[in-house]
């Protein structure tokens, strides 16, 4: 039996989605290609939430270590040695060698995203106004030369957060190289969601046997049935379609219970459909490549 729809798969609408634009059909020279996208990953439950303490001590290193490292050998070669690498490598005035200047300033980037990532993902409590309005004055001398204080000391006094307010502030729960997923109910994995957007990719573009290219690609990737399973075993097309109809009924199941008894069956069947097709768009738009612009 495939599992229970409610244990492991989203089945909200997020801004980011309803912002990309509609995606042509695929070609059927891209379809294996698309399949191998798909299914080379499964986004997965973080196991180590970013805390306060920890990534700020890891981020203050990893600057540290882009800024001031040296070479091991050149550490073990002594001071001398050292002296004279940070006297070609003067990295503040502009001169870091070709060789290490790539690797520095990837370290730093690197750094400076999982700094973000805390801050937008961290459970930490927010300040309190009259706390942040202490802060501010006790660090004044921190803050000069910020043209941003006047601004928020004029929102602090005169805007507020009304009670109720959604926090937008919350860990991403599931990660993949290619998206990061936040909010809505806990899951396990998105492989049930991969498999539901590549069949129905590959049936609104004319490709068939769907399902059959479907396991074929997931046998290829050694995908597990279940995380639970030890060992990957065989797909078929009639468990791709048990997958689906798995998929089918969340969906259906989420907007009874969000929309009430009262939606007609033409009104399901629509925003199913509705649904079906974003989700499709979505994985279509993370397949193709797109231009980087230019700054």
């Amino acid at each position: 039996m495939p599992p229970s729809p409610g244990e492991q798969f989203r089945l909200w609408y997020s801004g980011a989605e309803l912002a990309i634009p509609q995606q042509p059909a695929l070609e059927r020279s891209e379809s294996q290609r698309f399949l191998g996208f798909i299914f080379w990953e499964v986004a997965a439950v973080p196991q180590a939430p970013l805390t306060l303490k920890n990534t700020a001590a890891v981020v203050r290193y990893l600057l540290w270590l882009a800024r001031r490292g040296v070479p091991t050998s050149l550490v073990k070669s002594g001071r001398k040695a050292i002296d004279q690498y940070r006297l070609e490598v003067d990295i503040e005035a502009g001169r870091p060698c070709i060789k290490h200047r790539r690797i520095r300033e990837q370290t730093e980037r690197l750094a400076k995203r999982i700094w973000g990532d805390l801050l937008q993902q961290a459970v930490i409590p927010p300040a309190t106004a009259d706390q942040t309005r202490r802060f501010l004055n006790e660090c004044h001398l921190h803050l000069l030369g910020y043209p941003e204080l006047e601004a928020a000391r004029k929102m602090i006094e005169e805007f507020e957060v009304p009670a109720g307010s959604d926090n937008p502030f919350k860990p991403p729960t599931l990660i993949s190289r290619h998206s990061r997923t936040t909010g809505g109910k806990s899951y396990r994995d998105d492989l049930l969601e991969r498999i539901y957007a590549a069949h129905h990719a590959l049936v609104t573009s004319g490709i068939r046997p769907a399902a059959r290219l479907v396991a074929d690609a997931l046998n290829n990737r050694k995908a597990r049935h279940r995380l639970s399973d030890s060992e990957p075993r065989t797909w078929d097309d009639s468990l791709v379609k048990e997958r689906i109809k798995s998929f089918d009924r969340g969906v259906r199941k989420h907007f009874r219970d969000t929309l009430g008894s009262t939606l007609s069956k033409e009104a399901l069947a629509a925003r199913v459909r509705s649904r079906r097709a974003q989700i499709v768009n979505k994985w279509l738009f993370l397949f193709r490549p797109r231009p980087i612009p230019r700054r």
